[in-house]
């Protein structure tokens, strides 16, 4: 009969065995060098360690149980690696891992880059300016629109010396590129960033004239015949607008030099407006307006067609001419103020009379755009 082992013999085999089941992972699954280092103890540490069993047979039965507990580990982890070896979507990550370059810093979209321009705390004026300028002549719109945010921020910043260089910039930049046609972003962009300046007190000593003709710059020009009908933006910041020709919707307009948004318009249609000053242009037709200065003495010929002169400030108001048959009209709780006592409902109609019939066809044909 064989001698039973105490408790401690058996408490050390079953950690002997445990052992060289991990000895025999970490030797299968990583190199040795990596398995000392991630501190697994190797199989022969592991073999050294077990308790001495003395020539007692259960000692030995133990060990040979021991041996082929091991052998069988030892198969079945050499089957699984080669399952893994042969198994295509585990070698894929591992192929795609050998070939791929390494990768590329992704490169700010134009969109980013503005957004970090308008964002920057303190942006550096000097360094902004001169990107600006230089980006303002490339032959792709996205570099270009990065430049005018570049030059807006400037123009927005502190230092107002720099500021007014840079919408000098915006301006001649507006000038040359968009004389005979407003549309698209980047004319939107130039005429916000200037305006955006005008609106805290900034301006610089730039008359702008935009036509809707090919080369022509004196007043009182028509159209080209069957030319497109440009719509134009209001640009602030600047000393001047002129425009000549084309139309103008939804705006409120400034007249005289300084002035924010200030326009000189010739030959424009003007449509639901508000005119602050009667200085603002001759040869016009407005349509649907708010007119709050008038003064028909002047030599401006104008057109009105179904325009509210609610509170309108008229100066010589005996050579006011009627109004009537064109649709102009004012509201009886603020009626027009005259320098003389007129009977207004002589020139205009009191209320809004809606668009008649007698002036229906004077009122389509200014609302409609020419193309």
């Amino acid at each position: 009969m064989m001698g039973m082992p105490d408790f401690r013999t058996k408490r050390a085999l079953k950690l002997g065995y445990r052992g060289v089941a991990l000895a025999a992972l970490a030797t299968l699954a990583q190199p040795a060098a990596h398995a000392q280092q991630a501190g697994v103890p190797s199989l022969e540490a592991v073999m050294n360690s077990l308790p001495a069993a003395g020539p007692s047979e259960f000692a030995m039965i133990d060990i040979v149980a021991m041996s082929f507990a091991l052998l069988a580990a030892i198969l079945s982890l050499r089957a699984m690696s080669a399952n893994r070896t042969l198994t295509p979507a585990s070698t894929e990550p591992l192929a795609m891992t050998a070939a791929s370059p390494t990768p590329r810093p992704s490169r700010s979209s134009p969109q980013q880059l503005i957004e970090r321009i308008r964002g920057a705390d303190r942006p550096d004026a000097k360094s902004l300016l001169a990107s600006g300028i230089k980006l303002l002549s490339a032959s792709d719109e996205p570099k270009r629109l990065v430049g005018i945010a570049a030059l807006e921020a400037v123009a927005l910043g502190n230092d107002p010396d720099i500021a007014v260089t840079a919408m000098e910039h915006l301006a001649d930049h507006m000038q040359d590129r968009f004389r005979h046609s407003h549309d698209g972003a980047e004319c939107a962009a130039t005429a916000e960033a200037l305006s955006k300046a005008g609106l805290i007190g900034r301006s610089c000593e730039r008359t702008l004239t935009f036509a809707a003709m090919e080369d022509k710059t004196a007043d009182g020009e028509t159209a080209a015949a069957g030319a497109p009908e440009p719509r134009w933006r209001l640009v602030g910041g600047v000393k001047l607008c002129r425009y000549l020709g084309g139309r103008i919707e939804g705006q409120i307009i400034h007249a005289g030099p300084g002035n924010r948004n200030a326009a000189w318009c010739s030959a424009v249609k003007l449509v639901d407006c508000t005119i602050t000053d009667d200085a603002f242009g001759s040869s016009c037709v407005l349509t649907r307006c708010r007119i709050m200065k008038y003064n028909p003495e002047r030599p401006f010929i104008n057109g009105f067609i179904y325009c509210d002169f609610s509170g309108c400030v008229i100066s010589q108001a005996s050579f006011l001419a009627d109004l009537r048959d064109h649709g102009c009209w004012y509201d009886p709780a603020d009626p027009p103020q005259g320098d003389l006592p007129v009977k207004w409902t002589a020139f205009l109609h009191e209320g809004d009379p809606g668009e008649h019939s007698s002036w229906k066809t004077l009122l389509e044909n200014n609302l409609a755009t020419r193309h």
